[in-house]
């Protein structure tokens, strides 16, 4: 069975990127448009590959998100912010956690152990994630109307059953 890291390298590499060296996480970082749509689809992939393993992560801070020499964008969380991930996309949340305000909505109202929420919840990270990049205060109406604000759109839907990864 390959290691959540494996998986994630190999989502990049399939997308017919090469990773190339570590240069940093995005941390206190702004990045421009374009790097941002590179991010958000690698990451996106990249929970999605997450998801079809039989894992999911509830929030993606950017020190978690590694920026390489060849401009790809790898997931680098620690193995105890994954969880197991059921075939229908339900995170089966059996142990504590530190909630933060990237994380969905209905990650924040969870009050007791054990739980089960949607995998989505990572996509409306991602989406504040992507604001907090592109140094634009969470207010992604800043974007209309490109695709991103589109794919922002769909991500950060207040409905986990609506939340798509969709870019057009």
């Amino acid at each position: 069975m390959e290691s959540i890291n494996q998986i994630l390298v190999s989502t990049v590499n399939d997308s017919g990127s090469t990773v190339g060296d570590k240069i940093g996480n995005l941390s206190k970082k702004t990045i421009s448009y374009d790097q941002c749509v590179r991010m958000i689809l690698d990451i996106g992939a990249q929970i999605e590959s997450l998801k079809e393993s039989g894992y999911g992560t509830l929030s993606i801070d950017p020190s978690q998100v590694i920026e390489t020499s060849s401009g790809a964008f790898i997931l680098n969380i620690q193995r105890d912010s994954y969880y197991k991930c059921t075939p229908s996309g339900m995170l089966d949340l059996t142990r504590p956690f530190k909630k933060s305000d990237n994380m969905a909505p209905e990650v924040l109202e969870i009050d007791s152990l054990p739980y089960e929420t949607s995998y989505t919840a990572a996509f409306y990270s991602l989406g504040h994630l992507a604001c907090d990049v592109l140094g634009i205060e969470r207010d992604i109406s800043l974007l209309n109307p490109t695709k991103l604000y589109f794919l922002l759109e769909r991500c950060m839907h207040i409905d986990p059953s609506l939340r798509t990864f969709l870019f057009i």
